[in-house]
């Protein structure tokens, strides 16, 4: 492992898979068991003001794979749950 990184957040938007397939963000999307690897991009037809300062795609030379682990749950209202994801880069 040459490094790592390290996400905690209490907005299950970013573990929870999305609800449409075709979103404009969709190879960025670091939703639980989603496979990110090679060239990632914005969806064509993605707006100049969403892409702004990002329009350039990203290429990964390693293979990730998003697996979540719980952290805390300070409540059961919304945002009452933690979870983190760590990647190892590779």
């Amino acid at each position: 492992m040459s490094g790592c990184a390290i996400l905690l957040t209490n907005d299950s938007a970013y573990w929870k898979k999305p609800l449409k397939k075709e979103t404009a963000d969709a190879d960025f999307r670091i939703h639980e068991g989603k496979v990110v690897e090679g060239r990632l991009c914005w969806k064509e037809g993605t707006s100049l003001g969403t892409m702004s300062g990002r329009e350039e795609g990203i290429n990964l030379s390693g293979t990730y794979q998003m697996k979540w682990q719980d952290y805390s749950k300070v409540s059961e209202e919304r945002y009452g749950e933690f979870r983190y994801l760590l990647v190892a880069i590779e």
